[in-house]
């Protein structure tokens, strides 16, 4: 397999500090959080594969926020994870199809190539084991665990709470979606 070979520096704005999320509430504030977390990734990543690492990383150093996504490890919420961001594309190339009348079939057909074979990837352990080292040996990262998060200058554990959560929320807007 070969690495890609391409590295640049990309700015994000993350909401959601390293830590043990494992007996925080999973609330609104958290959920809104994550998803503009998730939202940041996307932007700055140009294919699922980078996505995929990404997150994963992400989550792997906040221990327990992967319970707010659906599966039942780091690898697959994450793989979950880049199958709704693949939905989001096709749903963006669907309005900007209708606004400029110009039809995309070949990025369409790819991203539900994608899309196909993540959904087959979630079939099985083993499936899912392979697509992680396929992604993190294409980039080059190392295929690791969750590593044991303690407080970085104390070693004493570092938690975080929803207070420590620096997001505000307007309630009175009643926006759903």
């Amino acid at each position: 397999m070969q690495k890609q070979n391409r590295q640049r520096a990309v700015v994000i704005e993350l909401h959601i500090p390293p830590g043990d999320y494992t007996n925080i509430r999973k609330g609104d504030k958290l959920a809104e959080a994550l998803s503009s977390d998730l939202s940041e990734f996307f932007r700055v990543t140009d294919n699922p594969s980078m996505f995929y690492v990404a997150i994963k990383h992400y989550l792997s150093e906040r221990v327990g926020l992967n319970k707010m996504l659906p599966g039942d490890s780091v690898i697959e919420s994450s793989i979950h994870a880049t199958i709704v961001t693949l939905m989001t594309e096709i749903a963006a190339t669907a309005v900007h199809e209708i606004k400029s009348e110009k039809e995309d079939k070949p990025h369409k057909k790819r991203v539900g190539r994608v899309l196909r074979e993540l959904r087959e990837t979630l079939k099985s352990e083993q499936r899912m084991k392979d697509f992680d080292r396929f992604c993190s040996d294409s980039y080059g990262v190392s295929v690791e665990k969750p590593r044991d998060l303690s407080n970085f200058a104390s070693g004493e554990e570092y938690t975080v709470s929803d207070e420590d959560l620096d997001i505000h929320i307007d309630n009175h807007l009643n926006a759903k979606s």
